[in-house]
């Protein structure tokens, strides 16, 4: 592992639908960029 993604902010706008289903596709969508950064970095 080279690092993580973590989420905060206040527990008022972390509760309900944005917090289980966007919230985890954002952080899913930012760690595959991410990745790919990684990957193309060390293959250069």
């Amino acid at each position: 592992m080279l690092g993580s993604v973590s989420v905060s902010g206040p527990t008022s706008l972390l509760q309900g639908e944005q917090f289980q289903e966007h919230v985890p596709k954002l952080v899913t969508q930012s760690a595959n960029v991410i990745e790919v950064n990684i990957n193309m970095n060390t293959q250069s």
